[in-house]
């Protein structure tokens, strides 16, 4: 069986999650695991968001959390439908961050999930989520 290599992009106001099948999060989000450790983002504190079709600029990264699939899902795709629920989005991601990255969101930015498994915690439920903010807009 063939196997179509896409990225699923879903925008609404606010985030854009990108989550990938385990298959493909293997080979293309692979490196995001390197974000557990603070000194890797220290290094590494900003990323380019490409597809093959278009290009979502620079991202800097505010947080990384390793949770549960269960709890990793209020991160997916929100609209923020007030300055609050922006500002709880975020002050939530940081409270449940791996490190304290000392960044905040600019509000009304838009913000980016990227999703993939790890099974280091959680076992098979485990999911690494890095999330940042479009810094090419500001």
């Amino acid at each position: 069986s063939s196997r179509r290599r896409h990225t699923r992009l879903l925008w609404v106001t606010g985030v854009l999650t990108c989550a990938l099948p385990i298959w493909a999060s293997n080979l293309m989000f692979s490196q995001l695991t390197r974000y557990k450790s603070l000194s890797f983002w220290r290094s590494h504190p900003t990323l380019t968001f490409d597809t093959a079709d278009q290009s979502y600029g620079t991202w800097t990264i505010f947080a990384v959390c390793h949770l549960p699939a269960s709890q990793a899902s209020s991160f997916f795709a929100k609209e923020f439908v007030s300055r609050a629920a922006f500002t709880s989005f975020v002050r939530e991601a940081q409270q449940n961050a791996l490190y304290d990255t000392g960044i905040q969101a600019p509000e009304n930015s838009r913000l980016l999930t990227l999703v993939t498994c790890d099974r280091s915690r959680y076992g098979k439920e485990g999911r690494l989520l890095v999330l940042a903010f479009c810094s090419s807009e500001l």
